[in-house]
């Protein structure tokens, strides 16, 4: 439920309306958590307890005691889409200031929102042309190419100077790294230490953007590629946070039921091409347990390399991977990766999606399903195909229910009956994702549908993918750039504000259970409490 205010020439005419059928979700930061890394760190602050990282993203915050990261969610809420440049924290106001490509936004540390001061207002019409920014006990200060603008923190008023003698103790604040030799440092994980540049061991080259001593003495270097680096200033020790996915494009996300999230882009789903780039990571691997990560570059191993990712499932002590080039196997037991292609023909070996039951494995492809009979012999996965069906068909979407596969194709939607051996059409249009239940099946191909013996209802416009809850009772989709909520009995819906958490888009995946609801987002994973909304 939602009030609409409505200004009509110079009368404020205001209506109550009580949408129930669209309306948006009330935003409360508590009911958001998110595992993401920051792109690009433009400057940085500190106060006695935390290290703030401006990132276009976001503001992510460091805890100096606890030593804990984290996208700060308080302090980037409503923060403009707009390029940022500098961050500032005011001891003596408590304040926050950041400096935007058209403004200065400001808030006090316990406010739930941001002021907005249009730099246009001070003369100044580019953010080019300071030359540098500083803070007095009551003042800021920005000096440009003819003056300086003073700005009174108190009342934000600001006032022209020639000159600012009159003004005591201005701390001015800067991001230079002009100055900094990286090479000095050391660092115990195998990067290669430039003067100007770190590469680490995925062969990515990081340039730094901003850096500051922190008031233990480290110097903290913010680079272009979003890492973030800390120097121990007695050691000369240099260390990056392992602190969110490394993954250049998180488009997917899959956790199993050991409490492992794994960050990763389909490539193919996300541009359409098949084109591989063989640097930067091939996975990410956040275990929620202990708040540890695994990174695994694409130089790892020839096999991984060149491969593009389409779907990630795991078996038992294996993870599989989908990829253009077959079936990838990692076994954690032995540390060790293999291809498997047993089951393919030569000609084609496009892995779109993977599920399995207790007999056997089931691919989704470009020329068929592929159904196969699966071993663990000697601790090693061997896999074999017993049968494909639809042949020269593509299979865009798997889902099993009572022994029974459910696959959306080229061909239309269809059941499988295990038992039986028999194929049975259930809807002759095209679907791109479905999700299976005891009497219906929801489709989508831009829209939203309820499939069932009577035919086929129409729940939802403009749906790319989307999910639901256990029950089915409540559906989360996306149409790339906003999610939608649908009470599956009511067919009421409601959006997610993304923009209130600087959310980045397109959206490509989706998942949840009857608590969460989660995301990629480009830079990791966003998770909504949906439960608080019933």
């Amino acid at each position: 439920m939602m009030a609409f205010f409505i200004m009509k020439k110079n009368n404020f005419i205001i209506f109550i309306f009580f949408s129930l059928l669209i309306s948006f979700y009330k935003f409360d930061s508590s009911d958001w958590f998110f595992v993401s890394k920051p792109d690009i760190i433009k400057s940085m602050t500190q106060d006695t307890f935390n290290a703030y990282f401006l990132a276009e993203n976001g503001i992510y915050s460091y805890d100096f005691i606890s030593e804990d990261f984290f996208y700060d969610i308080d302090l980037s809420n409503n923060l403009l889409e707009e390029k940022k440049y500098l961050i500032h924290y005011h001891s003596d106001t408590d304040y926050f200031f950041i400096f935007t490509q058209n403004h200065i936004l400001y808030k006090s540390s316990i406010a739930s929102y941001w002021n907005e001061k249009r730099i246009s207002d001070l003369n100044i019409f580019s953010i080019n042309s300071i030359i540098r920014i500083g803070f007095s006990n009551e003042d800021i200060i920005i000096q440009t190419q003819n003056d300086y603008k003073v700005i009174n923190i108190f009342s934000m008023n600001n006032f022209n100077y020639k000159d600012i003698d009159h003004i005591q103790s201005v701390q001015w604040v800067s991001n230079n790294v002009d100055d900094l030799d990286l090479s000095k440092y050391y660092t115990m994980d195998n990067s290669i230490m430039g003067k100007n540049n770190i590469r680490d061991i995925a062969d990515i080259h990081h340039f730094p953007i901003s850096s500051m001593y922190d008031r233990f003495d480290n110097l903290w270097i913010g680079m272009d590629t979003g890492a973030i680096y800390k120097v121990d200033d007695f050691s000369y020790n240099i260390e990056r946070l392992n602190v969110g996915p490394r993954v250049d494009y998180v488009s997917d996300v899959f956790n199993d039921s050991y409490g492992n999230w794994y960050f990763f882009d389909s490539y193919f789903k996300r541009t359409g091409s098949q084109t591989s780039i063989n640097k930067g990571y091939f996975i990410s691997i956040w275990n929620e347990n202990n708040d540890s990560w695994i990174h695994i570059p694409k130089n790892d191993n020839l096999i991984i390399s060149n491969a593009i990712l389409n779907d990630v499932k795991r078996l038992d002590d294996f993870i599989l991977f989908c990829t253009f080039d077959g079936l990838i196997i990692y076994d954690i037991k032995l540390d060790s990766w293999y291809h498997n292609y047993n089951f393919l023909d030569n000609y084609n070996r496009a892995l779109w999606e993977v599920i399995f039951d207790d007999k056997n494995i089931y691919f989704a492809t470009s020329f068929g399903l592929v159904i196969c009979d699966y071993l663990i012999l000697d601790d090693k996965l061997e896999i074999y195909r017993d049968n494909i069906i639809f042949r020269d068909s593509e299979i865009y979407d798997l889902e099993i229910l009572d022994n029974k596969i459910y696959f959306s194709s080229s061909e239309g939607l269809y059941k499988y009956n295990l038992d039986l051996n028999k194929i049975n059409l259930i809807d002759s249009h095209i679907y791109y994702k479905i999700k299976i239940f005891e009497n219906y099946v929801l489709a989508s191909n831009n829209n939203l549908w309820n499939i069932n013996n009577l035919g086929r209802t129409l729940i939802s416009h403009d749906i790319n993918y989307f999910n639901t809850s256990d029950k089915g009772d409540k559906i989360c989709a996306t149409n790339l750039n906003q999610i939608k909520i649908i009470d599956n009995n009511s067919e009421k819906e409601w959006y997610l504000s993304l923009k209130k958490i600087n959310m980045n888009r397109p959206i490509y995946s989706i998942d949840c259970d009857s608590d969460w609801l989660w995301f990629p987002n480009v830079n990791g994973i966003a998770f909504f409490k949906w439960s608080n909304y019933e």
